[in-house]
């Protein structure tokens, strides 16, 4: 194991005759020429790094920096973050889907009514815009009624930020492609899990002799020769698909090199962590990797990734939890609403229903309180806090473990954060790409 430090709030490496420093509360990094110990290298070079904001001058409390953008976030009541399944039905019958084992067979409020649900959560939280992200089920089969929605609120003079969609992308048409355009969507999520073999072996479709693989790459090409917006892949990853996933990347850049490569890319790449359905799935027991040959094997991607020169939009294995965010509301199709998007259709993780939220939101603030996520003494004070906002509560309770800490994954491999911190950087708002080493000295 490297050895790392941390170094006034930064964590702090040394590879061959390079000091690596990465800062988890700014998320600013460099590299230094190492000019003896790590120590030497850093305190001849201190103004240096204080003054770009690598590392924090002796004393300061720089706890307080990631509870300063922590709170920002938490109570920012200006933009509401809203994710919509209007409808979990799917063209697809994926074998490891997220909503298999969810009750499905639940009343879906009209559109009036759905209306309705989110007008009174920008009026509850007094949100001067808003970001909608469309969900599913496969949202694009519910394209009309999203549209409809969207009209209502302009309707209603409410500020719409930006529309996102998670997608299979094996729906595109000309009408489709005129409501991405209509409403400007600033990108399409669609997940492809390996080659054409492996992928149409896990993502089936539900009409016989359909193939989704050469689907998705059609409608990919067709969303950005008629479209503005961004496409980011995603894939996860387990024992079936992990020796084919860079076969999957090199297939795609031969396919889509112009828009890959392009100085603002508009395909962005993102390794997703697989996570069993409530109740398990045959697929996922048989195929999960285990926490630690997860890393390894997300951690060999993400070099490989970074050396083609790719865009990906993170440098964690993981998202940082929006369960303690109260303006990040993921709503079902019966107008409940939840704050984990894998815990949709869960009560563990419902927030309030319809009703409470338009006869009785009183109760909806309580219950949004109450669920919020309660750190532990040990979390504030781990001084991998700024990184994992107390780990996964879903993947804890659908796979039975009594605690979702993340310290024993953090603590193997802290080293590969930190050089993968400084061998990126950030060119567009959560897009990363390989930087020039030369320009840090």
């Amino acid at each position: 194991m490297k050895d790392v430090r941390v170094i006034n709030g930064a964590y702090v490496t040394e590879e061959n005759d390079k000091v690596l420093i990465f800062n988890p509360h700014l998320f600013t990094s460099f590299i230094l020429a190492k000019d003896g110990t790590i120590e030497n290298t850093i305190e001849k070079n201190k103004k240096l790094l204080i003054d770009k904001s690598i590392i924090f001058e002796d004393n300061f409390n720089y706890n307080l920096v990631s509870k300063f953008f922590e709170n920002k976030e938490k109570y920012n009541f200006n933009k509401l973050t809203i994710t919509d399944a209007l409808s979990y039905n799917c063209n697809l019958n994926c074998s490891y889907c997220m909503q298999q084992n969810t009750f499905k067979e639940i009343r879906r409020i009209n559109l009036d009514e759905k209306l309705d649900l989110w007008l009174k959560l920008i009026n509850l939280f007094n949100a001067k815009q808003i970001d909608l992200c469309m969900f599913g089920g496969e949202p694009l089969l519910e394209y009309e009624k999203f549209d409809k929605l969207f009209d209502g609120l302009l309707l209603n003079n409410i500020c719409i930020s930006n529309i996102n969609a998670v997608t299979n992308g094996t729906i595109c048409n000309e009408n489709i492609i005129n409501f991405i355009n209509k409403y400007k969507l600033n990108s399409l999520q669609i997940t492809i899990d390996g080659t054409e073999n492996i992928h149409n072996l896990r993502r089936v479709s539900k009409n016989i002799g359909e193939k989704p693989f050469n689907n998705i790459i059609n409608n990919i090409k067709w969303f950005l020769s008629s479209t503005d917006v961004l496409i980011t892949i995603n894939t996860v990853l387990d024992k079936a698909n992990k020796d084919d996933y860079i076969n999957l990347i090199d297939y795609l850049i031969k396919e889509f090199k112009e828009y890959i490569y392009s100085c603002r890319p508009r395909i962005i790449f993102n390794l997703g962590l697989e996570c069993h359905p409530f109740k398990k799935s045959d697929f996922t027991i048989k195929n999960i990797l285990p926490d630690s040959e997860y890393q390894n094997t997300y951690y060999d991607c993400m070099y490989k990734l970074i050396n083609k020169n790719v865009a990906i939009n993170s440098i964690l294995p993981s998202p940082i939890c929006i369960k303690n965010l109260p303006t990040d509301l993921i709503i079902s199709p019966d107008g409940s609403v939840y704050n984990c998007i894998s815990g949709l259709g869960l009560d563990d993780f419902k927030i309030g229903t319809y009703y409470d939220i338009t006869n009785n939101p009183e109760k909806f603030i309580i219950n949004l309180i109450n669920k919020k996520k309660r750190l532990d003494y040990n979390c504030n004070k781990c001084k991998y806090s700024p990184l994992c906002n107390g780990g996964c509560e879903y993947e804890m309770i659908s796979s039975e473990k009594k605690s979702s800490c993340q310290k024993g994954i953090f603590d193997k491999h802290i080293y590969d954060i930190i050089k993968i911190a400084t061998m990126v950087e950030e060119i567009d708002n959560n897009v990363f790409r390989r930087r020039c080493y030369e320009s840090d000295f």
